[in-house]
């Protein structure tokens, strides 16, 4: 079987972190980079974070770029409060990595340039802003990308959450879409063939992690075992539950079949109460599949095989 590559947008992050981790674990994935973004925290110390993930699980050969240190027109938010201080919970992780000296763009572009054409895959667990200056740089057409795959937005959908979902930063938004509401636009603008993942479907409460999950987890062994317990126990401790909102996005890449798709087209609020706010609208001929349902037991399964 051939392996699907891809490059990681992301903010680690707890839940970022364990995507991550998923991607690594893959028999079925080769992750050829990861550029950190502004977002739950610096783009410093998530492109830091990730090498000292890829420290601790012996996979330094992976490239680390750190990308865009602010949205393309807002200030810099964050969600440490959410992710402790640093963006790991409480966990201490010694880094033997270094990063890669190119920006963001650069080191997609020479990526995908090295394979053939749509066999690259963008996962973005983060707020969009590299991938929006990516495609205001790229002289190649945007479907020299496979897909890019997004967790992102809200979209009101009834489906098996608390409660119809249009945000967790503020009511009307979702963080990443809020963090940088412009480059989220530019990107679902962009005609490329887009993969999004909502909260609609994150937040299904089949599949937020509580403490039986940990106590699955803390049976088994090795450093990715032990990563995700730490992370796990400092969110549940301080949540009471989780969503791994970012694990959706690996997922949705190698498990497309975990998921049902709209076709369609998002919009996107920029400015005022309603910043970040999504909104979906369903097209024949559209570029955007949204995941509107998910087969919470295969995730859960597919989430503890990787994990474990």
């Amino acid at each position: 079987m051939s392996q699907k590559k891809i490059i990681m947008n992301c903010d680690p992050g707890i839940d970022d972190a364990i995507a991550i981790l998923t991607a690594l674990q893959s028999p079925e994935i080769d992750l050829l980079g990861i550029v950190s973004v502004n977002g739950n925290v610096s783009s410093k110390a998530g492109a830091l974070n990730a090498l000292k993930i890829l420290t601790a699980v012996i996979r330094l050969e992976v490239p680390v770029v750190q990308g865009m240190a602010s949205p393309l027109r807002k200030q810099a938010v964050r969600a440490e409060n959410i992710h402790g201080k640093g963006g790991l919970g409480e966990m201490v992780l010694q880094n033997k990595g270094t990063l890669t000296q190119r920006t963001a763009s650069d080191f997609v572009l020479s990526t995908l340039a090295r394979y053939a054409k749509r066999s690259v895959s963008i996962v973005a667990t983060g707020p969009l802003t590299n991938i929006a200056m990516l495609l205001g740089k790229m002289s190649l057409p945007v479907d020299d990308i496979k897909e890019i795959c997004i967790m992102g937005g809200a979209f009101g959908l009834d489906r098996k959450v608390r409660r119809p979902v249009y945000g967790n930063i503020t009511e009307f938004a979702e963080f990443n879409f809020y963090v940088d509401p412009g480059a989220a636009k530019k990107v679902m603008d962009s005609n490329a063939k887009i993969k999004v993942v909502g909260l609609d479907i994150t937040e299904n409460i089949d599949c937020e992690v509580d403490s039986t999950f940990l106590s699955k987890i803390s049976k088994c062994t090795g450093a990715v075992a032990e990563i995700t317990r730490s992370l796990l126990n400092f969110a549940i401790a301080k949540h009471g539950l989780f969503h791994l909102h970012d694990v959706f996005a690996v997922a949705m890449t190698e498990r497309p079949g975990l998921f049902k798709f709209k076709k369609g087209s998002v919009d996107l609020v920029l400015d005022g109460k309603m910043r970040g706010h999504s909104v979906f609208k369903e097209e024949k001929g559209g570029t955007v599949s949204l995941a509107v349902d998910i087969d919470a037991g295969k995730f859960n399964d597919y989430l503890l095989e990787r994990l474990s």
